[in-house]
C-alpha cells in the first residue's frame, strides 16, 4: 500500500518498487551477515540509502515549511481543559482496546528480548507497560497532543538490531523528546518517501507476525488451543473487514470490532475461558 501510494504513472511505480526492493534487500542482507554493527544500524542504513535513491529518482516530495523557528516549546493546555461525561464510556472502550493491543506488543517485546513470557514477573511488566501508556497519554494531552499507545513496529526493530536494552530505550526517549522540540525534525521525517516507509514496515510487520507464531508454538497445540486460535483469527479477519456491519453496531462495540487486534484478543480471551471451564468440567 505504501510502496506506490498515490502514484499513477507506471514509471513512477517502477521507481518506487525499485527503492522499496533495495530497502528490503538491505534489511535482509544485514540480518544474514554476522557483523553485529551492520545489524545494529540496519534500519538507519536502509532508510538513509532509501532517502538517497528517492532523491536521485525524484520521488521525495518536500512539504511546505511553515516556520523559521529552530526551537518550539509547547504551551500546556493551549486549548483549555474540559471533561464531558458522554465521552467517558466510548473513551474507556478505546483504552480497553488499546490495552489489549499493548499486552500483545509487550509480550512480543519480551519474546524478542529473551525475557520470560509467563509468571508473576511477566505480568508485572505488562501491568507497568499499560500504566506507562496511561501516564504518557496524560502528559501528551497536557501538552496538546493525542493519547499515546504502544507500537508493535518497535518489536521488529528489536529483532532487526538485536538491541532490547531498557537503557537504550531511555537514551532514545531523550533523543525523541529533544527532536520533538525542533520543527526541522518533523519536516524531515514527514517527507519520508512512501517506498522507504513501505519497505521498512514490510519487514517490521513480518517480524511481528513471526513473534506471534513463536509465542503460539510455546504452548501445547491441543484441541482447545487450536480451536481458540481458529476462532480468534477467523473473527479478526472477518468482522473488521465488514465495514457496513461494524458501522451499524453501537459505538462502543464498533470501537472494538473495527480493530483486528482487539477483535482477536477479545475472542481469544472468551474462548480461553470457555475452553478452560469445559476442561475442568470434564476433569
Amino acid at each position: 500500500y505504501y510502496i506506490a501510494k498515490d502514484l499513477g504513472a507506471s514509471s513512477a511505480w517502477y521507481s518506487s518498487a525499485f527503492v522499496a526492493g533495495i530497502v528490503v534487500a538491505i534489511l535482509v542482507a544485514t540480518q544474514i551477515t554476522k557483523k553485529k554493527a551492520l545489524r545494529m544500524y540496519a534500519p538507519i542504513l536502509a532508510i538513509a540509502i532509501g532517502y538517497l535513491l528517492s532523491g536521485f529518482l525524484g520521488i521525495i516530495k518536500w512539504p511546505a515549511f511553515e516556520t523559521d523557528k529552530w526551537l518550539m516549546i509547547p504551551t500546556p493546555l493551549a486549548y483549555g481543559l474540559a471533561f464531558k461525561w458522554e465521552l467517558l464510556v466510548p473513551f474507556a472502550i478505546i483504552y480497553i482496546v488499546s490495552s489489549i493491543e499493548a499486552i500483545g506488543d509487550l509480550s512480543a517485546t519480551a519474546t524478542f528480548s529473551g525475557m520470560k513470557t509467563k509468571g508473576l514477573e511477566f505480568w508485572q511488566r505488562i501491568r507497568g507497560g499499560i500504566l506507562s501508556d496511561a501516564i504518557t497519554s496524560a502528559f501528551s494531552c497536557f501538552f496538546n497532543g493525542f493519547p499515546t499507545a504502544t507500537f508493535s513496529q518497535n518489536n521488529g526493530v528489536i529483532q532487526l538490531t538485536g538491541v532490547g536494552s531498557r537503557q537504550v530505550g531511555f537514551y532514545v526517549s531523550g533523543i525523541l523528546i529533544t527532536a520533538a522540540l525542533i520543527p526541522q525534525t518533523g519536516y524531515f521525517f514527514s517527507a519520508m518517501p512512501n517506498p522507504v516507509l513501505g519497505g521498512v514496515t514490510l519487514v517490521l510487520f513480518g517480524m511481528i507476525a513471526s513473534a506471534g507464531v513463536r509465542m503460539i508454538l510455546q504452548e501445547p497445540l491441543d484441541g482447545g488451543n487450536m480451536l481458540t486460535i481458529a476462532v480468534s483469527l477467523g473473527l479478526a479477519f472477518s468482522i473488521p473487514s465488514q465495514e457496513a456491519f461494524v458501522e451499524a453496531l453501537p459505538e462502543f462495540l464498533a470501537a472494538i470490532f473495527s480493530s483486528k487486534v482487539a477483535t482477536a484478543g477479545l475472542a481469544a480471551m472468551v474462548m480461553n475461558v470457555i475452553v478452560l471451564k469445559t476442561m475442568k468440567e470434564k476433569a
